[in-house]
């Protein structure tokens, strides 16, 4: 069966909020902030909580830009990604929270550089982000 997730991508001054999540071998990889939908909630209130949940920050999310299908040796997923216009509120200074291991604004001039997070490469082509 097919799991339900969404992510939020907050874009600014040409950078693009990411949190760091562990890889095979330990490895962190990035991604924008998100993951799975909860019974009874909107793909908007997901992503909100999401967020928050591992930023820190309150955001409005605006918009559906994409949907990816990952499969992977552990997991099968649709991922509904919504960009993410404004923060709204701070529940803390910005760190990573929840199971985030890492928070980070990189340029998007720099995401090649990055491990990324299965899908997430493909996804930010889609968007012209890479």
């Amino acid at each position: 069966m097919i799991s339900r997730a969404v992510s939020g991508l907050l874009i600014s001054n040409d950078a693009v909020v990411l949190v760091g999540r562990g890889g095979r071998g330990g490895e962190t990889v990035w991604a924008p902030p998100g993951g799975k939908v909860e019974p009874g909630e909107s793909l908007q209130q997901a992503v909100e909580r999401e967020f928050a949940e591992e930023t820190c920050l309150e955001v409005e999310a605006t918009g559906l830009v994409g949907y990816l299908e990952i499969w992977s040796d552990v997991q099968q997923f649709g991922l509904w990604v919504w960009l993410v216009s404004q923060v709204v509120g701070v529940t803390q200074n910005a760190i990573a929270g929840s199971d985030a291991q890492g928070l980070r604004i990189q340029r998007t001039s720099e995401i090649e550089k990055l491990p990324l997070a299965p899908g997430v490469r493909e996804l930010f082509a889609r968007l012209g982000l890479v």
